[in-house]
């Protein structure tokens, strides 16, 4: 999940002043400019991967709880809360086939109780929790009673202090994104230990490499949103394969189009199997890509993006991979005309559909629902953050 603190109110302010100083641009050169062609709704509807569909459909709130991010995996989630300079939480929930219930909270022995950065990203994989911190992330682990500390994960790279930007769990491995690195730990009769520290093979100083990380077995995708791509724009993701213990950067995916100033190819990333999705995007420029490992190699093969003029904003904001869904995020924002939706794509053959648009219900009183969110199964819990953050958990 991508550690971006950012506020509701911060956001629409920005927007603003981003939308009144591009349409003085706009009005300074439109004479001289070329007009750029944009797709029609008619056009888009006709593209198998914005298919529209009904709003919602089938999908019921089961539970609300406070908080600010939020993990989901089976009948376990994890909601953590952070409201600097406060000291973070991290809450664990369970569903026991009628309810969303607290079980536990979370509190590592080796923490300074003060640190607000405690829960700032979280990730759950069966019986693996992680939690991050100050340059450090907390592992834990169910027993079958109770979720106890197994870790706590430390960078090699002494003083990363962005380590813990990003955290991602798969089995009996983790990924952790940090300063133009990431980290890979895995699970031994040694416990949790670092096997090895990613770098790009062509990094430069603000690529921001380690922006979001994912790992699906023996394949970890790490972001580098800053990467700068001539002619194309910015962003890009590394591909990096395990043989035995050791990691090879194996590929560099980079979209296929040209996308505008402002973008941010990489802003959030998954992986399951041979397929990695990844989106970014700033206002109403969002998209989203889905690249298939081939014997030639990694293809693009798809990509999802709302309808122009549907008046959605922030689409790509987080993406999310599970089984035959891919699910993408738009909090809106200021001028938007949704106040936050999850577009829910499914794979039918070759193509990706857009199944489905999710709220919360309750789209008069929340604002920035997905802003951030997991999707397991059936389950889908998204955080809406403005006016105060609330997480839902919705089932289908």
């Amino acid at each position: 999940m991508v550690s971006i603190v950012r506020g509701t109110v911060v956001k629409k302010l920005l927007v603003l002043v981003t939308f009144v100083a591009m349409l003085l641009a706009v009005l300074t050169v439109q004479a001289a400019a070329p007009v750029e062609s944009v797709a029609s709704d008619a056009d888009l509807m006709a593209t198998p991967a914005v298919a529209m569909a009904s709003p919602s459909m089938g999908w019921g709130v089961e539970a609300s709880f406070p908080g600010d991010n939020v993990a989901v995996s089976g009948p376990w989630s994890v909601v953590t809360s952070w409201n600097f300079p406060s000291p973070g939480t991290a809450t664990v929930y369970h569903n026991d086939g009628t309810e969303w219930a607290h079980y536990q909270e979370l509190e590592p022995s080796a923490l300074d109780m003060d640190d607000p950065a405690f829960g700032r990203n979280v990730a759950v994989d069966g019986r693996v929790a992680a939690v991050s911190a100050t340059e450090a992330v907390y592992v834990f682990e169910f027993d079958g009673a109770e979720w106890v500390e197994r870790a706590k994960l430390v960078a090699s790279n002494i003083g990363d202090v962005l380590f813990g930007r990003d955290v991602y769990v798969d089995g009996s491995t983790i990924t952790v994104g940090g300063a133009d690195s990431a980290y890979v730990f895995v699970n031994s009769r040694r416990g949790w230990t670092e096997q090895v520290r990613l770098t790009a093979s062509d990094g430069e100083l603000g690529d921001y490499f380690g922006g979001a990380v994912a790992v699906s077995g023996d394949t970890v995708v790490v972001a580098a949103s800053g990467r700068d791509n001539p002619g194309v724009g910015d962003g890009a993701v590394y591909v990096f394969d395990r043989s035995g213990s050791r990691w090879v950067e194996t590929a560099i995916l980079t979209p296929s189009e040209i996308h505008s100033s402002g973008f941010s190819f990489g802003g959030s990333v998954d992986v399951l199997g041979e397929t990695v999705a990844v989106s970014g995007g700033f206002w109403r420029n969002g998209a989203a890509w889905v690249f298939e490992r081939s014997r030639d190699g990694w293809v693009e093969t798809e990509l999802l993006r709302s309808v122009v003029d549907d008046g959605i904003f922030f689409f790509g904001e987080q993406i999310v991979i599970d089984g035959q869904q891919i699910a993408v995020s738009a909090p809106g924002g200021f001028l938007s005309s949704s106040n936050g939706e999850i577009f829910l794509f499914r794979q039918r053959g070759d193509s990706w559909l857009l199944e489905q648009r999710v709220e919360t219900g309750n789209p008069l009183i929340e604002e920035g629902f997905g802003f951030r969110f997991d999707l397991s199964g059936e389950v889908l819990a998204g955080v809406a953050d403005y006016p105060e953050s609330v997480v839902y958990f919705l089932r289908r």
